[in-house]
């Protein structure tokens, strides 16, 4: 890939890259609104368990108290923070780690095809 198209490549991406991650804000805020309004939850159950789970985890106990969790712990305390600051937290820290691994990819992709 030559300079001038690699410097076009990474700068359309830098605005995908905003644009995706306006897009995965609003989408949260929708979901957060269609769970309180609407008869259909926006928000998967996985998610209702893990949040509940961190609320266990953030009061000292295990994660394992729950009958239904059989996941790492790892994923609960992650998810602590729903229960300190707001329920959606996870679901930005989420959106977040998709963000990051798509610029991992964008740069793997850039050095392993740049000559």
């Amino acid at each position: 890939m030559r300079t001038v198209e690699k410097a076009v490549f990474i700068a359309s991406h830098d605005s995908e890259v905003s644009i995706s991650a306006i897009f995965r804000f609003v989408i949260i805020l929708y979901s957060e609104w269609q769970d309180v309004n609407t008869e259909v939850k926006y928000t998967d159950v996985d998610y209702i368990l893990f949040s509940d789970v961190a609320s266990l985890m953030a009061s000292g106990k295990s994660p394992y108290m729950s009958s239904t969790y059989r996941y790492s712990p790892l994923l609960a305390f992650l998810l602590v923070p729903n229960t300190i600051f707001h329920r959606c937290w996870g679901k930005f820290l989420f959106s977040a780690q998709e963000e990051t691994a798509d610029l991992l990819f964008v740069q793997w992709f850039l050095r392993s095809f740049s000559a």
